[in-house]
């Protein structure tokens, strides 16, 4: 048991967030008519955050699958990124590798990079991954079975989630105060602004993520060829 305590203690910050948005998620699809196991369903299947939300409302409307599809790529483009320094390398069955590309949401994305979740094993990464779905999805059923007795005014469920990166934030911070970075984190989040108001609705995240995706690989390229040429001018005049 020795993985199980890791990935326990450091999945309770999204709990925190995911029960209550998941109580939200539940608390939504039996507000639009859905039957309450339609919640779990959705919570297990999809797993992806935002999109689940939107999806409640696409079944509802009976959306075609092109725009649905479409929709979806828009919304959850942003994970295309996350496998690049995803520890997939940790994970030593195959059966371990597919549920964890299915289960790399956010969350489990921002933890991974985290000082303490580096030090998961990939057992322990596994299990991480595996209690925040089942956060999420005991969330779903707890919302939509009690959705049908919450007052239709209450709200704030939605705020969990950027609560929980804020903090996830702070604890980066306190890792790495590199400067450059927190620039292009600003710069990329104006960019994904931009884009949101000039362009197109739901274009936040992939234009604010290509940004600083493109941003900082330029930088440590840069920074890595600088320190190569004065290694090798440095030998030079050995």
């Amino acid at each position: 048991m020795r993985w199980f305590w890791p990935a326990f203690r450091v999945s309770w910050p999204v709990f925190a967030a995911y029960f209550p948005l998941g109580a939200a998620l539940g608390v939504l699809a039996v507000s639009t008519g859905l039957d309450w196991y339609w919640a779990p369903i959705f919570a297990t299947i999809i797993f992806a955050g935002s999109i689940e939300f939107v999806a409640i409302g696409m079944v509802a409307t009976a959306m075609p699958l092109l725009q649905v599809a479409t929709l979806a790529l828009l919304i959850n483009f942003r994970h295309v990124f996350y496998g690049f320094s995803f520890p997939i390398q940790k994970l030593r069955t195959r059966a371990q590798k597919v549920y964890g590309i299915f289960a790399l949401t956010d969350e489990a994305f921002a933890i991974a990079a985290t000082p303490v979740g580096k030090e998961l094993s990939g057992a322990s990464l596994t299990a991480f991954q595996v209690m925040t779905q089942v956060y999420w999805v005991a969330g779903a059923v707890t919302g939509a079975l009690l959705g049908g007795f919450l007052p239709p005014n209450v709200t704030g469920f939605e705020f969990a989630l950027t609560a929980m990166f804020a903090v996830l934030f702070l604890m980066a911070r306190e890792q790495d105060r590199s400067v450059v970075a927190l620039i292009l984190g600003f710069l990329g989040a104006g960019v994904g602004l931009l884009s949101e108001r000039v362009l197109a609705a739901n274009t936040f995240l992939l234009s604010g993520m290509t940004f600083y995706f493109v941003a900082t690989s330029l930088w440590f390229w840069g920074t890595r060829r600088r320190h190569s040429g004065g290694t090798m001018r440095g030998e030079a005049r050995a």
